[in-house]
């Protein structure tokens, strides 16, 4: 039995990846196949600093904030490129399409926390959309998973409350 969280690999604890065991979730994002430990240090691939998605997802972002009705046609050329390379198709062939600012903007924030997914983005996105209190403080679950392969049984449990203060929208400049 090899336990899911390697506190051998100093300094920096994981979690195993090649257990065998389904007792925990556990990310493979820029980690090669076959790697034992899910640290990012252990692979060599290459961890992205940005991503030309994330720039194509901020421009098409600003233009949407700036001035919808005028960007349209551009916005969701510049979405559509993220997407089409993902096998999805266009965003206005998506049912349920509406042609307004305030779901297009939706739609490119699911863009970016879909493309982006476990890229460091996502804390900085929700303080510049400037919804951190509905999606960082508050409540944070997680899932204890007890029986065997065969007979799993699933239950949610509260991991840790976290506080939100909007004051942490905000970047302090120093004025020396």
């Amino acid at each position: 039995y090899r336990t899911s969280y390697d506190t051998s690999t100093v300094p920096y604890p994981c979690l195993r990846s090649d257990n065998g065991l389904n007792d925990h979730y556990c990310w493979r994002k820029f980690c090669n196949t076959g790697n034992e430990t899910t640290i990012r240090r252990h692979s060599p691939t290459h961890f992205p600093i940005i991503r030309w998605a994330d720039v194509l997802l901020l421009y098409a972002e600003a233009l949407n904030e700036v001035d919808y009705e005028s960007n349209s046609g551009e916005i969701l050329h510049y979405v559509n490129l993220v997407r089409n390379r993902a096998g999805q198709p266009n965003l206005e062939d998506k049912p349920g399409f509406q042609a307004t600012q305030a779901y297009v903007r939706e739609c490119i924030r699911k863009e970016r926390i879909v493309e982006l997914c476990y890229e460091d983005q996502i804390y900085f996105d929700y303080k510049r959309w400037k919804v951190g209190d509905k999606y960082i403080g508050g409540n944070m679950y997680g899932m204890r998973i007890t029986g065997d392969m065969e007979n799993p049984t699933f239950s949610k449990f509260l991991y840790e409350t976290r506080v939100w203060s909007s004051k942490w929208y905000l970047f302090p400049l120093y004025q020396t």
